[in-house]
């Protein structure tokens, strides 16, 4: 479904957002217009000197007045034309993978943004049932006061309590807001779309932990084409000190003249030829300094390119060891952690209602139950943050 066609303009799905992204992005059609404009270059790399074509009439041969034109044409020699029609193609396809790279930049802002939104929505359903406990303590704190069940240090700890998760909901509502703005301008949003993400989820990545993963990323193929670029000018240049041609054609006439039949020439009578000669570049000091540059621009691309594998495998070890330490911590909740939260907090609950227990250890209860649902959060959005990372390093 196209995105001006999404009923409502409501976006619920990573998909739905990363399909408008790559549609309506400013510097996804950027790159797309470099392509473009790289074409236009290779259809004007066969790029001929303009013709030269002179007149002439007076007494340049008598005292008669006659008149000549001529035709000059000087042009490269015609291996220059080939290496600059090479060069524009591997200018264009180093367009076509930073098109590439802007696509899977571009992707991986998406996809972060709406995983840290989704993050926050869950974190606000949560500070949401932590408000409804508080709530209903605060309601049992106040009956238990105004019965002299308890003191007045009871019921203001749990207007305190309740007073906390407001101000934190609040915070939290304008870091969703930001987020969400994050969202629109990545996807040049006009229309005002509404986000609404479904419940966070661990992504799922194939991780194979072998740092040759890296070789897919674009990044790292658009600094190799950088290398084939400056090769690729370096030829130009090169070519450019080979002799030019110039060929040319006169006709011209010469009143006065003896013609070959031993009559005398006049202005109807024609004397034409061509002329051949060749450009040597004697002075080639500008030309050989293009050749260096030319070379020392490939060895710059060649170092970065190995400077840019050097820094992706590094964060794709960081990153693995992080994955692996991430997977052992969400295991640990999952597992042990977890299962027993909400059996506490719904005992904590009742035990503090029937008097069992005192409002400290109620509060003690409920916060640790619900450090660990936050802390299980924070740890699955860093799990997710981090693979989605590795999916960038490897040119998913």
């Amino acid at each position: 479904m196209q995105a001006q066609e999404r009923p409502q303009n409501v976006i619920s799905t990573l998909e739905e957002a990363i399909e408008v992204g790559v549609q309506q992005n400013g510097q996804i059609k950027i790159a797309t217009a470099d392509i473009e404009v790289q074409e236009q270059g290779k259809r004007a790399a066969i790029d001929i000197n303009k013709t030269k074509i002179t007149a002439q009439y007076g007494q340049y041969n008598s005292f008669n007045n006659d008149l000549a034109f001529e035709i000059n044409q000087n042009i490269d020699f015609p291996t220059v034309y080939s290496k600059q029609k090479s060069l524009a193609k591997e200018k264009i396809s180093g367009s076509e993978i930073k098109l590439i790279m802007t696509q899977n930049e571009i992707k991986k802002e998406i996809r972060a943004a709406w995983y840290e939104l989704t993050y926050l929505v869950e974190r606000q359903e949560l500070l949401l049932f932590q408000d409804s406990l508080y709530q209903r303590f605060l309601y049992a704190a106040t009956l238990r006061y105004e019965t002299q069940a308890t003191n007045f240090l009871e019921k203001a700890s749990a207007e305190t309590q309740v007073m906390q998760i407001q101000n934190d909901l609040f915070l939290l509502s304008s870091d969703i807001q930001i987020q969400q703005n994050t969202l629109r301008v990545l996807l040049q949003d006009t229309v005002g779309y509404v986000f609404k993400p479904k419940l966070l989820e661990k992504r799922k990545v194939e991780f194979t932990r072998s740092v040759e993963e890296v070789t897919n990323n674009p990044l790292l193929a658009y600094a190799q084409k950088q290398i084939d670029i400056a090769n690729a000018e370096k030829k130009v240049a090169s070519a450019e000190m080979l002799p030019g041609l110039n060929v040319g054609y006169f006709n011209n006439s010469m009143i006065g003249a003896a013609t070959s039949d031993g009559g005398i020439a006049t202005s109807s009578d024609r004397f034409q030829g061509v002329s051949f000669g060749v450009a040597i570049p004697l002075f080639y000091g500008s030309s050989k300094a293009k050749v260096n540059t030319a070379k020392l621009k490939a060895q710059m691309a060649q170092i970065s390119a190995e400077q840019y594998k050097i820094q992706l495998e590094g964060q794709y070890t960081r990153l693995g060891q992080q994955i692996l330490q991430l997977t052992g911590s969400l295991e640990y909740y999952e597992t042990k952690a977890l299962p027993q939260v909400e059996r506490v907090i719904d005992n904590a609950q009742k035990s503090f209602e029937n008097g069992a227990i005192n409002y400290v250890e109620y509060f003690q209860n409920v916060n640790q139950s619900l450090e660990l649902k936050y802390k299980y959060l924070t740890t699955l959005n860093n799990y997710n943050q981090a693979i989605i990372q590795l999916e960038y390093v490897v040119g998913n």
